[in-house]
């Protein structure tokens, strides 16, 4: 395990001042692993452009450390038109492009970050927080569980080619993780 990071303070909101490139570098740097294993999310490939699409009416936090991006997560509120059925009910936040910088994981930061997300979720008024993820990352799937996600359906995104399972946690019934930022 690398040693950990010295993070700049807890989350922020993306601005305008920070580089779409150097977070779409940061996405395609943590989501190769799973290309490794044969799953091609959109964030391992997605240029500046989708990038700056996917956060542009979304809420996406970053994580610094010397003032480089090592962490980011997305939060929205779905709009009733969402092509995942899950995500059209009234009262879900969902989260989605998280990430760490490979050299940055394994310290709690990705656990921090679902954790700040499971924060906001509820100060924007959601019950639930959900996410999805392809359904043969058993691991992945497992440490969601382990924070308290449970697995509600499936969904087939038009743009990839694995099936993803739609995760949710009822913030009303499962009290939010005490985790920090590390």
């Amino acid at each position: 395990m690398s040693k950990p990071c010295k993070l700049d303070g807890e989350p922020r909101l993306w601005s305008e001042g920070d580089s779409i490139n150097d977070l779409t570098a940061l996405l395609h740097c943590a989501y190769a692993k799973w290309v490794d294993h044969g799953i091609r999310f959109v964030a391992s490939y997605q240029d500046d452009g989708t990038t700056a699409t996917r956060i542009r009416e979304r809420e996406c936090w970053i994580l610094t450390s010397a003032g480089t991006i090592v962490g980011t997560v997305t939060l929205y509120l779905p709009k009733p038109d969402s092509p995942c059925e899950w995500y059209k009910r009234p009262g879900v936040a969902v989260l989605c492009q998280l990430a760490v910088e490979p050299t940055h994981q394994r310290h709690g930061h990705g656990r921090g970050l679902v954790t700040w997300c499971e924060q906001r979720a509820v100060a924007l008024g959601a019950k639930d927080l959900a996410l999805d993820t392809a359904e043969r990352l058993s691991t992945l799937i497992a440490w969601y569980e382990g924070l308290g996600f449970r697995k509600v359906d499936y969904h087939q995104w038009r743009n990839v080619e694995h099936r993803n399972v739609v995760l949710s946690k009822d913030l009303s019934k499962n009290p939010l993780s005490r985790g920090e930022i590390r």
